[in-house]
């Protein structure tokens, strides 16, 4: 499973890189918009099935851009969309514009497993289907 993160803070970045890689997952990360819509140029890029988003990046970036613009790029996949925020009234918000979870942060290992483990244990059974 590739998991892909975009948060602009190096310390969040690296906890998931730490947490998800022992957990045996494929990670990659970015730390930036930019860093990210550059990354998408490339040809023949590997489809993340779930892609973990800091809501405020810096620069102008919003999460929900860079959720629209993966959204686009992998229409035909059956991508998951996690939210990363410190902001818990907008909940409500964040669902209906299409994110399929949430992480508060401050962001812990625990919390980190228990929000992804539906999505990690449903893409394990769709595997097994296949």
């Amino acid at each position: 499973m590739l998991i892909w993160a975009i948060d602009d803070n190096p310390l969040h970045e690296t906890l998931l890189k730490t947490i998800l890689c022992k957990k045996g997952f494929q990670y990659r990360g970015f730390r930036s918009c930019e860093e990210l819509k550059a990354y998408l140029q490339e040809d023949n890029l590997p489809n993340p099935h779930l892609v973990l988003i800091d809501l405020h990046l810096g620069q102008g970036c919003r999460g929900e851009d860079i959720m629209s613009l993966l959204k686009e790029k992998f229409k035909d996949n059956d991508l998951k969309y996690i939210a990363f925020t410190a902001d818990i009234a907008k909940k409500d918000e964040l669902y209906q514009i299409g994110f399929d979870g949430i992480i508060y942060k401050p962001v812990t290992k625990e919390k980190l497993i228990t929000i992804l483990g539906d999505f990690i244990s449903g893409y394990s059974q769709s595997k097994r289907k296949a």
